[in-house]
C-alpha cells in the first residue's frame, strides 16, 4: 500500500508488488516469482493485510517482554505463545523460537511501535518452528539492520526499510507506508521447518524420521557422531553416538534446526547376597548394582516386603514371610527393568527341652522339634548332637544344655530354656546285668550278646561315641543268647548298655 523501490542486486525468492505507489528498481534487482502493480492480485493482497492486521490486534498478549532478543553468548529462548514488547524496541544480538518438535507451533510477537533489528542479529527456528507460523505485528516502522536476518510474518503499519546486507526469511507486508531494500535477500516462500516426533532417543529403539517439511528439496546434516541420512534426515540411532545435536535442514533458499539427544540403553542388574533371609537376620541387606548398572532408579515390591525403594535395602525382621520379587526400574530416555526373586523365611519357635532319667543312670534330653535339632552345652554346640535326643551319662559332660531347631529354609530358632544336667558314677556291673559280647571287634556287624541270669527285664542299648542311641532291643529277664544285627552301622566304637531297674551295665566293641 505504497510505492516499493530496490537500490543494488537484491534476490527477492516469491512474489511481489504494490495496489498503490510507484515500483522501481527491477532490474538490478532479481525476482524469482511475479511482479504484480496495482492489479487485481495485489488489491486483494492489500485487503487481505488490512484484516489480517485488524484481527492480529484482537489477539491478547499473553507474555509481557521488555526486548526481544539476547546477547549471542545467552540467546532469548521463546516457546510457542503471544508476546508483546510496549514500545519500540530493537532485537539485538540472538533470539531463538523453539518448536519444541510442534509442527503446528505458533509464535505470536507484537510491537507496539517501530521495530530495529541491531547489525547482525539472528532470528532462528528450532525444533520443528515454522516460518509459517511466526506472525510479526508492528504499529511503526521496521529497519532490518545490516547483515541481520529476520524469519517469519511482518505485518506493519508503516514502512519497511531493509539495509544493505539484511535478510527476510518470510514475507514482508505493509499496510502504511513504503517498502524499500537495497542489495538484499528476501525468500518469501521458503520454509524449512521440520521436527522429530521427539527431542530424545534411546540407541535401541526405532529409527526416527523428520516431519512437517513443507519445502521440498534440501538436505540434513549435523556433527561427527550422528548417523543421519543427508537425503531423508532418518537417524539411524544404533551407530550414534550418545550426545546432544543440532540437525539443520539446509534447501536453496533457506535452512531450520532441531536438536536431538541420543541416550545409551539403560542397564538395570542387581543382586542380593542371598535369595532367602530369615526373620531374625540382623540389619538391613543391600542391593548391589552390577558393574555399569544405570543408577538413580527406583526399587519395589509388593506388599509385605520392608524395601528402600532408594537403595533397594531389605529389612527382613521388619518384613512378612513370603515370595517376593523386587525390580528396579529407571525411566527417562532408555527406560529399563530388571527383577530378582527374594523370600522371607520365618523363624521356628524355640524348641521345649525336656529331661528323663536319673544320675546314677544318665539323663536323656529331648526336644519338641522333631527336626532340624542342635544342642549346646554351655552355650557350645555339641558335635553331632542333631536328633531328638541327646543321652548323658558321664560327669564330664555335666553342665547347662540347650536346643535349637532349624527349619528346611534354614532359619534357626532361639534357644530353648537351659537345662541343668547332673551325672554321677554308673551303677557298677555287680549290680547291674551280666553281659557277654563277642566277637569283639565283629566284622560283619553281627555281635552276640550274653546275658547271663538277670533276674529283671533288660534295655539294650548301643551309642555311638557321641553318645547318640543307634541301636534298642529289649530282653526279658533270664539268662538268653541274643543275637544283635549292627551291619548297618558305620565302622567305629561303640558301647552296648545293658540297663535294668537294678542298674546299668556297659560293654565296648568295635564294628569294623
Amino acid at each position: 500500500m505504497g510505492a516499493f523501490d530496490n537500490v543494488g542486486p537484491s534476490v527477492i525468492r516469491g512474489d511481489i508488488g504494490t495496489n498503490a505507489g510507484a515500483f522501481s528498481g527491477f532490474p538490478p534487482g532479481v525476482v524469482t516469482g511475479s511482479i504484480h502493480v496495482a492489479d487485481t492480485r495485489s488489491t486483494q493482497a492489500a485487503t487481505d493485510v488490512q484484516a489480517a492486521f485488524a484481527h492480529m490486534s484482537n489477539i491478547a498478549c499473553v507474555v509481557p517482554l521488555a526486548v526481544y532478543g539476547g546477547p549471542v553468548t545467552n540467546p532469548q529462548v521463546l516457546t510457542p505463545n503471544s508476546y508483546c514488547v510496549g514500545a519500540a524496541t530493537t532485537l539485538a544480538g540472538s533470539l531463538i523460537l523453539d518448536g519444541q518438535n510442534n509442527p503446528n507451533a505458533l509464535f505470536f510477537l507484537r510491537v507496539s511501535g517501530a521495530l530495529t533489528t541491531g547489525e547482525g542479529s539472528t532470528v532462528t527456528l528450532i525444533n520443528g518452528a515454522s516460518l509459517s507460523n511466526v506472525y510479526w505485528q508492528v504499529t511503526g516502522r521496521v529497519d532490518l539492520g545490516r547483515n541481520s536476518t529476520l524469519r517469519g510474518t511482518l505485518i506493519v503499519d508503516g514502512a519497511i526499510n531493509m539495509i544493505q546486507g539484511a535478510t527476510l526469511l518470510g514475507r514482508g507486508l505493509t499496510r502504511a507506508g513504503a517498502i524499500t531494500i537495497d542489495s538484499n535477500t528476501a525468500t518469501l516462500s521458503c520454509d524449512a521447518g521440520f521436527s522429530y516426533a521427539s527431542s530424545s532417543f534411546c540407541q535401541n529403539g526405532s529409527n526416527p524420521s523428520p516431519t512437517g517439511t513443507s519445502t521440498a528439496g534440501g538436505t540434513y546434516s549435523s556433527t561427527t557422531g550422528l548417523s543421519i541420512n543427508a537425503n531423508t534426515g532418518t537417524i539411524t540411532l544404533a551407530t550414534s553416538t550418545p550426545g546432544t545435536y543440532t540437525v539443520t535442514r539446509t534447501t536453496p533458499t533457506c535452512s531450520s534446526t532441531a536438536n536431538v539427544t541420543i541416550a545409551a540403553p539403560a542397564t538395570t542388574g542387581f543382586s542380593y547376597s542371598s535369595a532367602a533371609y530369615c526373620t531374625n537376620a540382623t540389619g538391613n541387606q543391600a542391593a548391589v548394582l552390577a558393574s555399569g548398572s544405570t543408577t538413580g532408579g527406583t526399587f519395589t515390591s509388593g506388599t509385605g516386603l520392608t524395601l528402600n525403594a532408594t537403595t533397594g535395602a531389605i529389612t527382613p525382621s521388619s518384613s512378612t514371610p513370603g515370595a517376593y520379587t523386587v525390580t528396579y526400574s529407571v525411566t527417562g530416555n532408555c527406560p529399563a527393568s530388571s527383577t530378582r526373586p527374594v523370600t522371607i523365611n520365618a523363624v521356628p519357635t524355640a524348641p521345649t527341652l525336656t529331661s528323663s532319667g536319673t544320675t546314677a543312670t544318665g539323663i536323656t534330653l529331648t526336644s519338641s522339634a522333631a527336626a532340624g535339632n542342635q544342642f549346646f552345652l554351655n552355650g557350645v554346640a555339641v558335635a553331632g548332637a542333631t536328633g531328638q535326643t541327646y543321652f548323658i551319662n558321664s560327669g564330664t559332660r555335666n553342665g547347662s544344655y540347650t536346643v535349637t531347631t532349624t527349619s528346611a529354609a534354614g532359619c534357626t530358632s532361639a534357644a530353648s530354656a537351659p537345662v541343668a544336667v547332673v551325672v554321677t558314677a554308673a551303677r557298677t556291673a555287680a549290680t547291674g546285668p551280666t553281659l557277654n559280647v563277642y566277637p569283639n571287634p565283629t566284622p560283619d556287624g553281627q555281635l552276640q550278646v550274653e546275658l547271663v541270669g538277670s533276674p529283671k527285664a533288660v534295655e539294650l542299648t548301643v551309642r555311638n561315641v557321641l553318645g547318640q542311641a543307634v541301636f534298642h532291643r529289649s530282653a526279658a529277664a533270664g539268662g538268653q543268647l541274643l543275637m544283635l544285627d549292627l551291619s548297618a552301622l558305620p565302622a567305629g566304637v561303640y558301647v552296648l548298655q545293658g540297663r535294668s531297674a537294678d542298674g546299668t551295665t556297659e560293654r565296648r566293641f568295635v564294628r569294623e
